[in-house]
């Protein structure tokens, strides 16, 4: 990010982003406008979820609410119970 910062002319003309990784989130969106409404970010933005048992996490880093497709996590759930494995909700 360091290198990235300072960059803040792209062609000749100044860019307004303090760093390349905006552009570059944006330059690879492939999200189509439908999809704009259920996928909230790119595949190169940054983390949501933080997975941990570690003692440091803290609840309020997962404080973004996820989406979830009820028919895909149904599945998923028949599948484990298929297989003997348990499912966190």
């Amino acid at each position: 990010m360091a290198l990235s910062a300072a960059s803040p002319i792209f062609k000749g003309q100044l860019s307004g982003f303090d760093t390349k990784w905006s552009v570059i989130e944006q330059s690879v969106d492939c999200r189509t406008p439908e999809e704009l409404e259920s996928i909230p970010k790119s595949r190169y933005s940054s983390v949501n979820y933080y997975i941990s048992n570690s003692k440091l996490h803290k609840p309020e880093y997962n404080d973004v609410e996820s989406i979830l497709n009820k028919d895909v996590m149904d599945y998923c759930r028949e599948e484990a119970e298929k297989a003997g494995v348990e499912v966190d909700d």
